[in-house]
């Protein structure tokens, strides 16, 4: 009996110097494992590439925004884009129910629209702080096979 209680001794200062150990490691490692998630903000005026914004898109930690006309956004859309469409009259009404400090990402059709940059200056002026511009688009994204919602009728 007295042998097992000294094994699981030993067993517990063993597993309590690993963590110990572990823990020290950790907080002064340069790509320690964070103890609490803080999702990434977007910088202002920031250009986010493909790569990022399927990354962005795969951690949902912003909101897609299509600047393209209400009849393009509903042929298809990245899943769970809302659309201000850029030359809305209504993007102060459109944009009200958005917390300011949300990241956004703001697209189009292409690399050759400049609807997301124009709706993204609209935004900005808004006070939207957290606005970056996905340049690939709508076509960047439906090239790579990402998922995109079906036609609604």
């Amino acid at each position: 009996m007295g042998n097992k209680r000294k094994i699981v001794r030993q067993v517990l200062f063993i597993s309590g110097m690993s963590l110990i150990v572990a823990i020290a490691f950790n907080a002064f490692s340069s790509k320690g494992i964070p103890w609490v998630y803080h999702p990434p903000v977007i910088e202002q005026g920031s250009i986010v590439d493909l790569y990022q914004a399927w990354k962005i898109y795969k951690e949902q930690t912003a909101l897609f925004v299509d600047a393209q006309n209400l009849r393009a956004f509903q042929d298809s859309h990245i899943p769970g884009a809302i659309n201000i469409p850029f030359n809305s009259r209504d993007v102060e009404r459109l944009s009200a129910a958005l917390d300011k400090k949300s990241n956004l990402i703001v697209y189009c059709y292409s690399s050759h629209c400049h609807q997301a940059d124009i709706l993204a200056d609209r935004l900005k002026k808004l006070g939207f702080i957290h606005v970056a511009i996905f340049r690939e688009g709508y076509r960047g994204w439906k090239n790579a096979n990402y998922p995109l919602t079906a036609p609604q009728i």
